[in-house]
């Protein structure tokens, strides 16, 4: 039977839990069915960073700081984990190997815990969010760089293309004083 042969992979459920939660927010714009099916694709592979990611903005959203920041760092671990050896100084050190749709859910979770901090009146944390939000949009620039000296067409517009893109100027924007 050909549903036998499908392998059971947690990551591709938690997949399809997100896309159901995403078309649910955008579509119908109904936050707790998106809300039941970020945390249905939390719980199937709690790795998923993108689903904490929403899990977080939502909970922040409601004011409910405490579960913010929590998802917030989940998605953070999530997104280092198993590019380094655990340790923390090492965990916010390894930015080039984080995708480029990985480094801007990394700046977001960033900002968000920032404003948290801000907003909790731990402003002494929020520089250090700040700090790691510019590090991701310094990591997220020099990945473009990469491709710059290229002779592959391919890498060149692709290097093209984002050198200048949007999410790189809404990070800059973002942590203009």
């Amino acid at each position: 039977d050909i549903l036998h042969a499908i392998p059971r992979d947690r990551s591709y459920y938690a997949f399809i839990w997100y896309r159901l939660g995403h078309y649910y927010e955008k579509r119908f714009h109904n936050r707790e069915r998106a809300l039941q099916c970020y945390q249905k694709a939390a719980d199937v592979d709690d790795s998923y960073y993108q689903a904490l990611f929403k899990l977080g903005y939502y909970a922040a959203e409601s004011a409910n700081y405490q579960d913010a920041e929590y998802y917030m760092m989940r998605t953070i671990q999530s997104l280092f984990r198993g590019r380094s050896n655990g340790l923390d100084e090492e965990i916010y050190n390894t930015w080039q190997f984080l995708s480029q749709k990985e480094l801007q859910y990394a700046f977001k979770a960033y900002m968000l815990l920032a404003k948290i901090a801000i907003k909790t009146n731990r402003e002494y944390s929020a520089k250090a969010f700040i700090d790691n939000a510019c590090s991701a949009a310094l990591a997220f620039e020099r990945a473009h760089l990469i491709f710059e000296g290229s002779t592959n067409p391919e890498f060149f517009y692709f290097w093209q293309y984002h050198r200048l893109s949007e999410p790189l100027w809404a990070m800059w924007k973002v942590l203009e004083p």
